[in-house]
C-alpha cells in the first residue's frame, strides 16, 4: 500500500550515509504522502459527486411522476369541465323550453280570462 512505501522510504532514508539521497527519499516520501492526501480528497469528491448525482436521479423520476400524475388529472378535469358544459347548454335550453312553454301557457290563460269577463259582462 502507499501507507507502507512511505514508511519504508522514510525508514530508509534514516539508514543511509548520503545526506542527500536521504533527503530525496524524504522528499519522496512527502510528495508520496501529498499525492495519496489529494488522491483521498479526490475519492471523497468523486463520491459526494456519486451521490448528488444518485439524488438527481430520484429527484428527477419524482419528478416525472408527478407530472405525469398531474397531466392525468388535468385531462380528467378537462373531460369533466367539457361534460359540465354540455350539461349547462342542456340545462340551459331545457330552462328555455320550458320558459317558452310557460309564456304560452300564461298567453292562453290570459286569452280564457278575458273571454271570460266578456262572457261575465
Amino acid at each position: 500500500s502507499v501507507l507502507q512505501m512511505i514508511q519504508t522510504l522514510e525508514i530508509f532514508s534514516t539508514t543511509l550515509k548520503n545526506d542527500e539521497a536521504s533527503l530525496l527519499l524524504v522528499m519522496a516520501a512527502k510528495a508520496l504522502a501529498q499525492l495519496q492526501s489529494h488522491s483521498d480528497r479526490m475519492t471523497a469528491e468523486v463520491v459526494d459527486w456519486q451521490d448528488r448525482y444518485e439524488q438527481m436521479g430520484q429527484l428527477y423520476n419524482e419528478l416525472a411522476r408527478k407530472s405525469g400524475d398531474l397531466a392525468e388529472e388535468n385531462e380528467q378535469l378537462l373531460i369533466k369541465c367539457e361534460q359540465h358544459e354540455v350539461d349547462e347548454r342542456s340545462l340551459n335550453d331545457m330552462l328555455v323550453a320550458k320558459i317558452d312553454d310557460l309564456a304560452d301557457d300564461n298567453e292562453k290563460l290570459e286569452c280564457e280570462l278575458e273571454s271570460y269577463k266578456t262572457l261575465f259582462e
